[in-house]
């Protein structure tokens, strides 16, 4: 078992991107020769990159590695400033078996029957969006137009939030989701105004005392009040977590997948001549290949490990970036080449273990639906300025363009 001498000064991630947003070259070079190795992060913090998908894999599902831990003051940041880490009652930041409870309580909305069940009304609303963008002429913004709206009134609508307040969620979770993007005291803002929020719903909902649930929110209500399996805190913690992470997901996944898509006419080609039998294929290779999180969430190792070789202590921060394990080709022949018709499946786009993403299979629906109405209704789509021009979100745990122009 090797370590490395410690680097003056490491390298500060998050690395550039490639060409169009792509993932960095950065990965696949250290990836061949330092598959685990210090980064220093926006925080100032270093941490271990991870690069392999079996350490990948192992730092999602092993226990060692904790979340939790991370919300204890003096461990290791992601990025200066309050962000997400800091309530150690909110969902991404728990373990097992608080982390299972909490799971629990929702799991069944978020299953596959459920999300089979929603996919007609996601048919729906992606129908109805792709009808208006046609409707408004060519050139459209498919960020505005569709990439938003679709997975955002869906969890509105699991939840029950208002359709007036939909919009005040935007402007929130790009800024609770940055990594140093914005200055320290607009994330508290945004963070303060997204929980005052949640709190004034929940307390709303109590108020009309249904006298059974209707949505998610007075299931999780009615969990507190009725079968007491969680703390008020946790009903606001989960809620806002659920909120504001049950679109972010599938918003970079929808863009980015269509970037991809346009990028590649051929594989465009292929799904426009039959979208029905290779939007699911379409999918996973968009979650392997243009993941909605380039980096990952941070963890603390609890004790000492080893991975790739390398000893890793209790106390250090590791982080395996979903994008890297991505491409890694011991796993994935030709990974840098987008290929709808290969099985993606082993990718870690929704992450792995117990923090696999909760609305996974509800992104799955909407993204197959809205990538089945455009192939559908717009088979010539073609973006409407050069792909240098694009401008692109920078500082985020996911890349992601500011528009999307396209013409058809």
């Amino acid at each position: 078992m090797s370590e490395p001498p410690d680097e003056p000064d490491p390298p500060r991630f998050p690395f550039p991107p490639g060409k169009h947003g792509d993932v960095t070259p950065r990965y696949a070079e250290l990836r061949a020769s330092s598959p685990v190795s210090r980064v220093r992060l926006p925080s100032g913090d270093t941490a271990w990159l991870v690069l392999r998908h079996a350490d990948a894999v192992r730092v999602y599902a092993d226990p060692v590695f904790s979340r939790r831990a991370l919300t204890v003051p003096g461990t290791p940041r992601m990025a200066p400033g309050p962000d997400i880490s800091d309530d150690p009652t909110g969902l991404l930041n728990l373990d097992p078996p608080d982390h299972t409870r909490l799971r629990r309580i929702v799991r069944g909305v978020f299953g596959v029957r459920a999300a089979e069940a929603w996919r007609p009304r996601s048919r729906a609303i992606a129908e109805e969006l792709v009808d208006a963008m046609v409707a408004g002429g060519s050139p459209a913004d498919l960020v505005e137009a569709i990439a938003i709206p679709l997975p955002l009134r869906g969890i509105c609508e699991l939840l029950g939030v208002p359709p007036a307040d939909r919009e005040l969620f935007r402007d929130w979770a790009r800024k609770i989701v940055s990594i140093g993007a914005y200055p320290p005291q607009e994330v508290g803002a945004a963070l303060a105004a997204a929980r005052s929020y949640i709190a004034d719903l929940v307390a709303a909902r109590r108020a009309e005392r249904p006298e059974r649930p209707h949505d998610l929110l007075d299931q999780m209500i009615a969990a507190r009040d009725v079968d007491d399996l969680l703390s008020e805190g946790e009903l606001l913690t989960l809620s806002f977590g659920l909120l504001l992470n049950g679109h972010d997901t599938t918003v970079n996944s929808l863009v980015r997948g269509m970037l991809a898509l346009l990028r590649h006419p051929d594989q465009w080609a292929l799904l426009t001549a039959d979208p029905d039998a290779v939007v699911a294929g379409v999918v996973e290779e968009v979650l392997r290949y243009a993941p909605p999180s380039d980096n990952g969430l941070l963890r603390l190792a609890t004790r000492e490990v080893e991975l790739s070789g390398v000893r890793i202590a209790a106390g250090e921060a590791v982080l395996a970036p979903i994008a890297a394990a991505g491409r890694d080709p011991a796993v994935f022949t030709d990974p840098e080449r987008f290929d709808v018709t290969r099985d993606a499946r082993p990718h870690l786009g929704f992450g792995h273990g117990p923090h696999h993403c909760l609305g996974a299979h509800h992104s799955r629906v909407d993204l197959q639906e809205a990538y089945r109405a455009l192939a559908g209704r717009l088979p010539g789509l073609r973006p409407a300025v050069g792909l240098d021009d694009l401008r692109w979100h920078g500082g985020l745990i996911g890349m992601s363009v500011r528009e999307l122009p396209v013409s058809w």
